[in-house]
Parts: structure tokens; sequence; C-alpha cells
């Protein structure tokens, strides 16, 4: 997670993109296999690098 960074606005035609993106990375987790469980997907940006994420739980939980 992280907190929310406000530096960069983001055009609705970014936002799209970014939340396809991500999606992708939802999707395709869902479907291989030997994956840990999806727990989060944001096209909210947390860090300079990201501008969204998906987030799964660790093998252990």
């Amino acid at each position: 997670g992280g907190t929310e960074k406000r530096s960069h606005a983001m055009s609705p035609g970014e936002k799209k993109i970014i939340a396809y993106h991500e999606s992708g990375h939802a999707l395709v987790g869902w479907l291989l296999e030997h994956t840990d469980a999806l727990l989060k997907v944001t096209i909210v940006p947390r860090t300079n690098n990201a501008l969204g994420f998906a987030q799964y739980t660790t093998s252990d939980q």
C-alpha cells in the first residue's frame, strides 16, 4: 500500500489505460494455476514508480 500520491493528476484516458493494465495483471494471476490469491488491485498511485498495482497474498496465508 502506502499513502496516495497526488503530484500527478491523471487524465481520464490515462486512468483507463492503467485500469486495463492492472486488470490484465489480475486476470492473468487468476487464470494461472500456481499463483497466490489476489488481495487488491488499484489505479491509485502509491509510489513514484507505480501508477497502480495488483497485490497478492503471500503463500503462507
